[in-house]
């Protein structure tokens, strides 16, 4: 059945993915300023001062190449909550300005945002359409009236709703994780020896599913971290070899 064929689909990155994003804030400080990452510095340093949203919109469509006006944008949507829009804006500026370590930093960090409020999304979607595909499960098709009656073909109509925005939200975490990847990949090209960089690298790789790419850049940052205290090396290291037999184990149709 389709949800059953979704739901296998999925490698089992999450626990190891929360392992690593649990230890990148003891081992790296994020969100601290450690390492360089502060996300407070990235989002409130704008230069937009005072600007409104609509002034700095008709500065974009007065001057479209000019890179600031699409930076201060970006920022002044993220003040305002309004994340998508911010991250079209940044995508905007690291397009114009594509070595700016704090645009790259900025774009890839609402990325992971938004993909992480999707993955919240997708357990639920899930957690529903369960209801009426898994036998142990199927208490909103037995809640029915028609409960006994109910084939295996109606059941899977029912669900239908939820496998379709299953896949819908499966489709946007896997393409923010990936432009997320992207982002870290050239702040990586930028500064190979921060340890940091390869970290957050990692972790966005492997939530998208490039295996290979997560393994070496999670090699690279225990490479660079050899005062790594000895638990938490061990407990990456464990991640690592999950990722390197992942990156060597064919995809299931």
């Amino acid at each position: 059945m389709l949800f059953e064929r979704i739901r296998r689909g999925q490698k089992p990155v999450f626990v190891f993915l929360a392992i690593m994003f649990g230890l990148g804030f003891v081992a790296l400080g994020v969100g601290s300023g450690t390492g360089g990452i502060n996300l407070g510095d990235i989002f409130n340093s704008s230069s937009a001062g005072s600007s409104s949203i609509s002034d700095l919109q008709s500065k974009t469509r007065q001057h479209p190449n000019a890179a600031p006006a699409w930076r201060d944008l970006a920022r002044a949507y993220q003040a305002d909550g309004q994340t998508d829009a911010a991250i079209g804006a940044y995508l905007r500026y690291v397009n114009l300005r594509p070595n700016d370590q704090s645009g790259l930093l900025g774009a890839a960090s609402l990325l992971e945002l938004r993909a992480r409020r999707t993955q919240t999304e997708l357990t639920k979607a899930q957690a529903l359409a369960a209801q009426y595909t898994t036998p142990a499960t199927a208490s909103a098709a037995q809640s029915l009236k028609l409960a006994p009656a109910l084939t295996h073909s109606l059941q899977q109509a029912l669900a239908q709703p939820y496998t379709n925005r299953i896949q819908s939200l499966q489709g946007s975490l896997s393409s923010d994780y990936v432009q997320a990847t992207a982002m870290r990949q050239k702040l990586v090209g930028l500064d190979p020896k921060n340890a940091p960089y390869q970290f957050a690298l990692a972790q966005d790789a492997a939530a998208g599913q490039q295996y290979t790419t997560a393994a070496t850049a999670l090699k690279a940052y225990l490479d660079l971290e050899p005062n790594l205290d000895q638990a938490t090396r061990k407990q990456l290291q464990q991640v690592l070899k999950q990722l390197q037999a992942f990156a060597t184990t064919p995809s299931t149709p």
